[in-house]
């Protein structure tokens, strides 16, 4: 949105004075450059932490990699950390390789994934 837009320099201006990288790559979204590069550090071992909202995130999850998720939801925002094991315990003993097949399955109008009719989160948990 051109409201958000308006706001980059600024972002970029803050990250630099903190001498944050800012890694982007044009005509890919954010969610793919974090998901690429959290990959990478993991293939080398180095231990990664994720910041987000956004729960497809999840399936990023390994030994390397936890993904710190804000539940904005309530009177305050809280943060849930999870690994392997809360992803597990979350989506019913799933792994998070598995998460893609379960939104494919589902579907996810964030995402316009239209899922497959009658399954919902119970049902594709219990298929996958």
């Amino acid at each position: 949105p051109s409201e958000f837009e308006q706001q980059l320099d600024r972002i970029k201006q803050v990250l630099g004075a903190f001498n944050i990288p800012i890694y982007t790559l044009h005509g890919y979204e954010a969610d793919d450059v974090t998901g690429t590069i959290a990959r990478q550090a993991s293939a080398e071992g180095v231990n990664t932490l994720i910041l987000t909202g956004d729960t497809d995130t999840l399936q990023l999850v390994d030994e390397h990699v936890r993904v710190l998720l804000a539940n904005p939801y309530g009177q305050k925002t809280t943060t849930t950390v999870y690994d392997i094991s809360q992803v597990h315990e979350r989506y019913g003993g799933l792994r998070p390789d598995q998460l893609a097949d379960l939104r494919g399955l589902k579907g996810d109008a964030s995402d316009n994934i239209p899922g497959v009719k009658g399954i919902g989160e119970t049902g594709a948990i219990a298929l996958l």
